[in-house]
């Protein structure tokens, strides 16, 4: 079994592909902005809808930039706390 450093060499693990949310809000959630598009999609003139749909495209990446940047500031944390504990336990040793 390969490790998940060589696939993410091999380019064959993409963490932002493999998130999955099985939080039961979340997928309320999602139900409710599906409701809501279509109510507004309903209401709005074509032209209307296609700038309110530019905008909610325009939160999506913004979103995408928000969730790179926690997973570089997490793997950066985590990364950190690794290099903290293993200095300590090598300081442990030594006594």
């Amino acid at each position: 079994m390969k490790t998940i450093l060589e696939q993410l060499y091999l380019g064959e693990y993409y963490p932002a592909e493999a998130l999955c949310v099985e939080d039961e809000e979340y997928h309320r959630l999602q139900q409710r902005i599906g409701e809501e598009l279509r109510y507004w999609e309903a209401r709005l003139s074509k032209e209307e809808f296609k700038r309110f749909d530019e905008l909610e495209g325009m939160f999506a990446a913004a979103g995408e930039f928000e969730q790179r940047e926690s997973f570089r500031q997490g793997a950066a944390l985590g990364i950190s706390l690794l290099l903290e504990i293993q200095k300590l336990e090598q300081t442990r040793l030594r006594e």
